[in-house]
């Protein structure tokens, strides 16, 4: 019965140029957005966009649900690990939801 349990494919190995190539990507509209989010919050007095970046946030920890349902599979090798859930490890760039999600 254990058989049917899907297994993640060996021999994978996270580049590490390419991942930090994009894990800056998405960590500078992070940046950004946090700016423009404080700078209202201080103008308008209104942190709305901030408990939205932080709402994006939170939809990161639905990642491992999509990857187990989606069988996808990050590579372990050379990852930089942000958490791991049901034996699934997120990568530090999975914060693309912060602003694209809450952006």
């Amino acid at each position: 019965m254990l058989s049917n349990i899907p297994q993640p494919p060996q021999g994978l190995h996270m580049n590490e140029t390419a991942q930090a190539i994009f894990t800056i990507g998405q960590a500078l509209p992070c940046l950004v957005l946090a700016y423009f989010a404080w700078r209202i919050w201080q103008k308008e007095r209104s942190p709305i966009p901030a408990l939205c970046m932080v709402g994006g946030a939170f939809a990161m920890f639905m990642e491992p649900i999509v990857d187990v349902l989606g069988q996808v599979w990050f590579p372990r090798e050379g990852q930089w690990v942000l958490f791991e859930t049901w034996g699934r490890p997120i990568p530090w760039f999975i914060v693309v939801y912060i602003w694209y999600v809450g952006g």
